[in-house]
């Protein structure tokens, strides 16, 4: 029996975020996407919700959000409050509602994605390769109607970054290798042909958005999901630490194969210098160290110098990012999630989240809203086949763990 009104609101919670910082919609969308996104899909899930088990872990993810919002209310100031309560529901909401999912809805979700990232990819081509002045202003402009013109760092000067709908070239670089890891690994009944050409044609998206970290992520995903295809051949730590291996080789290719330019690359000495500043920020009061500074609050940071900068307020390194809204309580508690989620994953779900790790290490994913959402969402599909769950059907045991 499909479960229409909350296959539908998922659909709509997705468009939102999907547009939400582009031209497409009016200024203010931003600021309410978490929100109204979080509040259609607990809405479509209301039918149905008496039936929802709820994972262990889940204690975790509404532990980092609690944090989260505890954090951002200490800071006294309102309007990142409110932020944070609207962000936080909509990452537990994301979780709760995809370790609920039965597989058929997880293949039509996957779907919707590789249909959106199809149509990024036509806009992307529009913007970049024929230059349509309509599609630059209409499309992929951000909500001040403004397109910048970015020099693509990979493809050469000769041709310009995609951002598409997502309005920023890392982050839709990010949503192409999503797609490609999806297409390579997931069961949707395509054809070796399709499978082949969808992922070339999402590999060749990356390149547009002249995004290096793009293309180590994309490699990194495809190894993971290469590896977790295999797990009955190995032990799952010998695994993880081919994951991290084979990561850190592909980041350290990139580096050797552009290392003169990096040293006067400001992208990279900013990441490096955000890196190096974990130090000072050990050094904040304790309460701070532990909870976090809360929504925002890596912008005193950087003005206070903790972190090092090259004029931008950007951590570009989602981990920290973490560590300075929420504190090692919430940083832990995300960590262990996602440690949980890629030791059951399968080779599709493991693909996606090793992608997304990849890109932390470049921009603080967590701030876009989109793909914080799919992120929690692809942690909470991985714990949908497990066996230990509190259960709010009265009918059943609180904890059931008949099957562990």
């Amino acid at each position: 029996m499909r479960r229409r009104s909350l296959e539908v609101a998922v659909v709509f919670a997705f468009a939102i975020l999907l547009v939400s910082r582009s031209v497409l919609l009016p200024s203010w969308a931003s600021q309410v996407a978490p929100l109204l996104a979080g509040l259609l899909i607990f809405a479509g899930s209301l039918p149905y919700l008496q039936r929802f088990r709820v994972p262990s872990s889940a204690i975790l993810v509404g532990l980092l959000v609690a944090v989260y919002v505890a954090a951002s209310a200490a800071s006294g100031v309102t309007d990142n409050f409110v932020k944070s309560l609207s962000i936080g529901f909509l990452w537990f909401v994301a979780f709760l509602v995809a370790a609920n999912v039965e597989p058929n809805e997880k293949s039509r979700f996957f779907k919707l994605v590789l249909v959106a990232a199809v149509l990024e990819l036509a806009i992307a081509v529009g913007e970049t390769l024929i230059g349509l002045p309509s599609i630059r202003s209409m499309v992929a402009a951000t909500q001040d109607g403004i397109y910048t013109v970015r020099p693509n760092t990979i493809l050469g000067a000769w041709t310009n970054r995609a951002q598409g709908t997502i309005g920023y070239p890392i982050p839709l670089a990010h949503f192409f290798a999503l797609g490609l890891a999806i297409v390579v690994f997931a069961h949707l009944g395509l054809s070796i042909f399709n499978r082949w050409l969808a992922a070339i044609l999402l590999f060749a998206g990356i390149l547009l958005t002249g995004t290096r970290s793009g293309v180590a992520a994309a490699l990194a995903s495809l190894a993971a999901g290469l590896l977790v295809s295999r797990r009955g051949e190995q032990s799952k730590l010998r695994i993880w630490l081919l994951v991290l291996l084979a990561t850190a080789a592909l980041l350290g290719v990139l580096i050797l194969m552009d290392q003169e330019n990096l040293s006067t690359d400001g992208s990279f000495t900013h990441r490096v210098g955000v890196l190096t500043s974990i130090g000072e920020i050990v050094r904040l009061p304790a309460e701070r160290v532990l909870f976090g500074s809360g929504l925002n609050s890596h912008e005193s940071l950087f003005e206070l110098g903790y972190l090092g900068t090259s004029g931008t307020f950007a951590v570009d390194n989602g981990f920290i990012t973490l560590l300075i809204y929420t504190g090692v309580v919430g940083l832990v508690s995300f960590l262990v999630v996602t440690g949980r989620a890629l030791g059951h994953g399968t080779p599709d779900e493991v693909s996606v989240l090793v992608g997304s790790l990849t890109f932390s290490m470049t921009y603080d994913f967590i701030n876009w809203h989109l793909h914080a959402a799919l992120f929690f969402a692809m942690a909470g599909l991985t714990f949908s086949r497990q066996n230990t769950f509190f259960d709010t059907d009265p009918k059943v045991s609180v904890i059931n763990r008949s099957e562990a």
